[in-house]
């Protein structure tokens, strides 16, 4: 499509500037309602979001007013501006200005038959997004229908002035999607006139505006139903909006009358759902995602709950420490198919029925490690299940729980809730499996069984709470086709995908493994029988900082323009080498302040990494590449296997000598991206 058909953000890719496609995502996310009037946007926090530095962050903000969907604070931000009824019956005015002059002078000069085959083509695609249920599909394309309209008037200056105007435009399509879906028949068959009388070379004539006439009030509180088309424009009779102290409600002040209707400010949920933003309805939609967050952390549970017992397999099991360490990252066999696959299903069936699947898969799997201690195959069966479990929450969980921490869900939630809660769900489930299985197998009876039958009756409990939660990707909008074709995420080859989380993600848990399987294995001389109470110390400690570092990786970023991902493999690397000068020592003391360094780094990576994969995904390619993120993620947890493997001919002082380089050669090429986006 012509690019002066179209919004800024479908005209951009990555190699456009990033001050570019900052302002063009963050315009569009204004239009969208996910930032909504009154909003105060951070410079920091828009760097933070986009990984880049203040400078384009500025640039962007200056661009967004220039489009007018913020105004600028000085020494605060930007606050995101409000439209109008004047604003609105302005713009409508101006644009049907330039649609008389640019139709007048192509009558005179000739043939309407190209802008009438070209009009019927955007007309096309206006009644394909109506039945898509894609009201910013929508927008887009009545924008184009009507910018290809005043194009056709070859004035320079016009179409310069219309190119600004552009992401307004779109917001007043986009609020009436939302609103008032039963007028978008009547605006497209006015178009449809109006394009039938261009292929029949009839005189074109636009409908002017006209004054907006005064409906009866009803009993009822009114939603605002002005269209975007002037001539079919009707509104509540009103001469300004009334501050009420609720930015969610405003009063509407009609001079005619005094009877006042309250007009709550639209839920932005798909074409044609109007959903209550405020109220009791509200508050509980606001807490929608925890919901989910007991079935999250409870399959986290699962991935991590046999952690601590690796000692005792190895000295009540008899199993050797190629296998014990086998057994740990046996799970990523299962997390890697869960997460690509899972998240392929969900965008077909919807997130709910795709994690209540893997809920019973880590059941299944915790059945199996209770009832397979002497059994290495149903072992290494059990903890595939567990991986089943923790790949569906963290690609369909973590979608679930973000899309849930957004409007028209939750309109509170900060910029980075949808990357922030997930992960620390996750994080504390992870730390918590360890620290109950640890202290159950130290102390209390059937150490081998009852951790896993505890874990397998919680499953239960939270199956049932999931099962209350809100779906939140409607039929209408999920993928078709064959669940494999979904296994191809094209935004892999994504340019910041690529240069930074490729070469940071498999440290993530990398890091974690290391800190809470490879250090009690080397003071296991030092610890004694308290070995397994030391692992549980360690796991507990690492996942703890990690889970508490996570929510200041937004100020992380804010202070360092950016770069949380970059200071998590410094410290990383870091990590690495102190590790590497434990192994000689055994030091109980020295491994415990390795866990803390790596426990930090893990904290800080696998946020900064999941806001950076957020950023770069639309709605519906974000469960895909989420998954892949993981995937890549826990590729590290067989780190701690292959260092196990190589002991024979590499000691751990050695090893981990020589990850400390590699994780410095990673930290290197993402600090180079980085500066260079």
């Amino acid at each position: 499509m012509n690019d002066l058909l179209t919004l800024p953000w479908q005209r951009i890719d990555d190699s456009a500037p990033i001050a570019v496609r900052m302002a063009a995502a963050t315009a569009r996310e204004i239009i969208e309602g996910r930032h909504e009037p009154g909003d105060l946007l951070i410079e920091s926090d828009l760097a933070a979001a986009h990984n880049a530095s203040r400078t384009p962050a500025r640039e962007a903000m200056l661009q967004l007013e220039r489009w007018r969907l913020v105004r600028l604070v000085p020494k605060k931000g930007a606050l995101v501006t409000t439209v109008t009824g004047k604003e609105r019956r302005d713009l409508l005015a101006v644009r049907s200005m330039f649609e008389i002059d640019a139709v007048e002078t192509l009558s005179d000069s000739g043939d309407l038959t190209a802008l009438a085959a070209d009009l019927r083509t955007l007309l096309g695609e206006q009644r394909k997004a109506l039945d898509a249920g894609d009201p910013l599909g929508f927008a887009s394309a009545d924008y184009a229908f009507h910018a290809r309209l005043i194009r056709s008037g070859d004035n320079a200056i016009v179409t310069e002035m219309l190119t600004t105007m552009g992401p307004r435009l779109a917001r007043l399509t986009f609020q009436v999607a939302i609103d008032a879906p039963h007028t978008l028949d009547t605006l497209l068959t006015e178009h449809e006139t109006l394009t039938d009388r261009g292929g029949r070379r009839r005189r074109l004539r636009p409908p002017r505006p006209r004054p907006h006439r005064r409906l009866p009030l009803p009993a009822v509180p009114l939603r605002r139903t002005m269209t975007a088309y002037p001539s079919t424009s009707t509104t509540v009779t009103a001469a300004e909006t009334v501050p009420t102290g609720d930015r969610n409600t405003r009063t509407e002040a009609a001079p005619a009358t005094d009877v006042e209707t309250q007009v709550p400010n639209p839920a932005r949920s798909r074409l044609g759902e109007l959903d209550p933003d405020h109220g009791p309805e509200r508050r509980r939609r606001a807490r929608a995602w925890l919901m989910v967050a007991p079935a999250m952390f409870l399959l986290a549970w699962g991935g991590n709950h046999f952690t601590p017992l690796v000692h005792m397999y190895e000295e009540d099991g008899g199993y050797a420490i190629w296998q014990a360490n086998l057994l740990l990252g046996m799970y990523v066999g299962g997390l890697i198919p869960g997460l690509l696959v899972a998240s392929a299903l969900s965008d077909r069936h919807g997130r709910k029925p795709v994690l209540i699947a893997g809920s019973l898969a880590a059941i299944a799997g915790s059945v199996g490690l209770g009832f397979g201690f002497d059994l290495f195959w149903l072992l290494c069966l059990g903890r595939v299940l567990a991986g089943v479990g923790v790949g569906v929450a963290m690609s369909v969980g973590t979608s679930w729980m973000k899309e849930l921490s957004a409007p028209p869900y939750d309109h509170k939630a900060g910029i980075t809730a949808g990357a922030r809660r997930p992960s620390l769900t996750l994080t504390l489930g992870f730390a918590m499996g360890a620290a109950v299985t640890g202290c159950l197998a130290q102390w209390g009876p059937v150490p081998e069984v009852v951790p896993y039958a505890v874990h397998g009756a919680l499953n239960l409990v939270a199956l049932v709470i999931v099962l209350f939660a809100p779906e939140t990707l409607p039929r209408d909008l999920r993928a078709g086709g064959h669940w494999w074709n979904g296994l191809h995420v094209p935004l892999v080859a994504h340019r910041t995908f690529r240069r930074l989380i490729v070469p940071a993600a498999p440290w993530v848990f990398g890091a974690a493994g290391v800190a809470y399987a490879v250090m009690p294995a080397i003071v296991q001389g030092e610890m004694g029988e308290w070995t397994t109470l030391y692992a549980t110390v360690l796991t507990i400690v690492t996942l703890g900082v990690g889970a508490l570092v996570q929510n200041i990786v937004p100020w992380i970023n804010r202070l360092t323009g950016g770069r949380a991902l970059v200071v998590g493999l410094g410290l990383m690397t870091v990590g690495m080498g102190l590790g590497a000068v434990a192994a000689p020592l055994a030091d109980p003391i020295l491994a415990f302040v390795v866990a803390i360094v790596l426990g930090v780094a893990y904290g800080i990576c696998v946020v900064a990494g999941l806001i950076i994969v957020q950023a770069i995904a639309s709605p519906q390619e974000l469960a895909g590449i989420t998954g892949v993120y993981y995937s890549i993620a826990y590729s590290g947890f067989l780190l701690p296997t292959l260092l196990a493997a190589l002991l024979p001919v590499l000691s751990y002082t050695v090893s981990l000598a020589a990850v400390a380089v590699i994780c410095l050669g990673c930290l290197t090429a993402v600090a180079i991206s980085t500066k260079h986006p």
